[in-house]
């Protein structure tokens, strides 16, 4: 007879194979793991109430009658995810979250709330209840009335120490809202796709160690919005800028700003260039973009702003205009030769060698943008 596996090699088994699904095959998976088999239904049930996510109403009041049931079940929710896509659902969803749901699970670290519209105001009333438990807290496509609004929500959650911000909207006050408490817990910050990502580092405490800003895709209106500032960030170990590649401006911008400041315990950087919307003939990058990047970067090194580096991740997200079959991957011989510059650029200035990443890829935005474009215009 074949010798039994013991549990915990099963577990070792099951936990990363499950998890690493996609929630709805995740939550079947798991439903079936809790009939099959009673010795692991425990360990299945565990890991089918660790993450939830919702994006059907009736779904989520199925699960806030099963909590109020089974106050156990409630104890094993570490994270929740919420996705609002219908906005005619919204009445549905105050109705639902109104009996209180996320105050009985007690475990809860980890809240996602994405929805295209401002928060329902039972919400609100549901997150005060989290105050003294969230540590990781993600927003998307939310309508804020405020600027102000954004750094009240921070306070209510004094042990909150990643916060995630993408395609929110807010009215900008005439004066620049004051900043988050020094004592913040907060270390890491994700801020990308917003209204004004200016505003949001202002009103961020100063003890963020890993900071992601990424600019929203250009259009009329950035005139209104305040620029980016990283000198208060002292304590930053890790910066992700994502950038619109401006043609006119060698210093990028943002990179400008980083220049102006020393963040003397940055140990990586992370830069990524949208190239505009639409198609690119390969000539003007290797002609134009990648020596305007490369005297981007040197402009930037030239004043040492950051001497503890260690690693730079540059990423070209481009989509190539490409008419006739080339006889190699045109995206691998421009990263060859983006490589070849900005190496040259880091040997400059920074002789004790800096860790160099290169890629040269559309992103599924850029690819997306791409098609709404080509479709705007008749194009094939």
């Amino acid at each position: 007879m074949a010798p039994r596996i013991p549990l915990d090699i099963w577990f070792e088994i099951m936990d990363p194979g499950v998890t690493a699904l996609e929630p709805s095959e995740r939550r079947r998976t798991l439903r079936m793991l809790t009939l099959t088999s009673r010795a692991l239904a425990g360990r299945a049930q565990r890991l089918l109430y660790r993450n939830v996510y919702f994006s059907k109403p009736d779904v989520f009041q199925r699960f806030a009658r099963t909590v109020q049931e089974s106050p156990s079940l409630g104890k094993l929710v570490q994270a929740l995810q919420i996705y609002i896509i219908d906005r005619e659902d919204k009445h549905i969803w105050n109705a639902v979250i109104s009996h209180n749901a996320l105050g009985r699970l007690p475990n809860l670290r980890d809240l996602t709330f994405v929805f295209d519209g401002p928060v329902p105001k039972v919400l609100r009333k549901d997150l005060t209840a989290l105050g003294n438990r969230l540590e990781v807290l993600s927003i998307g496509n939310v309508h804020f009335p405020s600027d102000g609004d954004i750094l009240r929500l921070l306070a209510r959650f004094p042990k909150l120490t990643s916060l995630d911000l993408d395609g929110c909207f807010w009215h900008s006050s005439a004066d620049p809202p004051p900043a988050a408490n020094a004592d913040s817990a907060l270390v890491t910050l994700r801020s990308v796709g917003n209204w004004d990502e200016g505003t949001i580092l202002r009103m961020m405490p100063q003890g963020i160690q890993r900071l992601t800003v990424g600019e929203p895709m250009p259009d009329n209106e950035t005139a209104d919005r305040r620029p980016l500032s990283f000198a208060r960030f002292a304590n930053l170990m890790f910066l992700e800028l994502s950038l619109n590649f401006t043609p006119s401006d060698d210093n990028m911008g943002p990179m400008k700003a980083l220049k102006e400041c020393r963040l003397r315990k940055l140990e990586e950087l992370s830069l990524q260039f949208r190239v505009g919307c639409r198609k690119v003939p390969r000539a003007q990058v290797e002609r134009s973009v990648i020596p305007k990047l490369a005297r981007a970067l040197g402009t930037l090194l030239s004043s040492d702003p950051v001497p503890a580096l260690k690693k730079l991740s540059v990423n070209l997200d481009v989509q190539l205009d490409i008419r006739d079959r080339p006889t190699s991957d045109p995206y691998v011989v421009l990263e060859h030769k983006a490589k070849e510059e900005l190496d040259r650029v880091l040997r400059k200035h920074k002789p004790s060698g800096v860790a160099l990443t290169v890629i040269v890829e559309p992103s599924l935005a850029t690819l997306e943008a791409d098609r709404y474009f080509s479709a705007g215009t008749g194009a094939a």
